[in-house]
């Protein structure tokens, strides 16, 4: 790996630092980032530049270059950075895009028949997610992952809903792979969920507050994916 290579790597990995940390800490200032990362204010400044720019970050309040000037709070913007969650039940799919801040960006659904296997899920639910990505798309939005939630009356028991929705997730990242989101991630909502993000390192997912049935809401599912990205 050369110095070039090296470098780009470094940089990459900071950028992401300082939205992760800003995506857990809201309104932290360029002094905060730069204690908690342990990286020089020169080097954070340049980088907080960068991602302001690019529309990344959103700044709150007018910067002075002056010492003792003005706290800054730096926030991430919220529709930047997106999740697609798929839902089925035994007579419809429905596919929603969220933001960073767990708001509903589109929505579509589709009757299915209640006798529909997991092929046929998972085509109307490429469609579904297609046409929202097109409504929705922006060379400036990044989709982080796709993730399948199935409906308490998909199946007859436990096994027979994960067994569904596992079938459905594989499918469907079958399919979306000549697409424009290919390169998405897929996984399963609920329990065990966190092991089929290891691209995600969703390390910290157990310690989030779970929904009904001990399950995570859609709400702090989108919230717990940002953290971990």
């Amino acid at each position: 790996m050369n110095r070039t290579t090296v470098e780009a790597l470094n940089w990459n990995l900071n950028r992401m630092a300082i939205l992760r940390l800003l995506v857990a800490s809201p309104g932290e200032s360029r002094g905060d980032l730069s204690r908690e990362l342990a990286l020089p204010r020169s080097t954070i400044s340049f980088l907080v530049r960068n991602l302001v720019d690019e529309g990344w970050l959103l700044e709150a309040g007018t910067r002075t270059d002056k010492p003792g000037g003005k706290r800054v709070p730096l926030f991430v913007q919220p529709d930047r950075l997106l999740m697609i969650h798929v839902e089925t039940n035994r007579s419809h799919v429905q596919v929603e895009v969220m933001s960073l801040a767990a708001e509903s960006l589109g929505r579509e659904d589709a009757a299915c028949e209640t006798d529909a296997d997991a092929e046929q899920r998972a085509d109307l639910a490429v469609q579904l997610a297609l046409r929202l990505h097109r409504q929705l798309y922006s060379p400036l939005r990044r989709v982080l992952g796709i993730m399948i939630g199935i409906g308490p009356d998909a199946g007859t028991s436990a096994s027979t809903e994960v067994g569904t929705g596992a079938s459905v997730a594989q499918l469907l990242e079958a399919r979306l792979r000549h697409t424009p989101l290919r390169q998405v991630p897929v996984a399963l909502l609920g329990e065990g969920a966190a092991a089929q993000w290891p691209a995600l390192q969703l390390a910290d997912a157990a310690e989030a507050p779970l929904g009904r049935n001990g399950a995570p809401t859609r709400a702090e599912s989108v919230q717990r994916l940002f953290q971990a990205a």
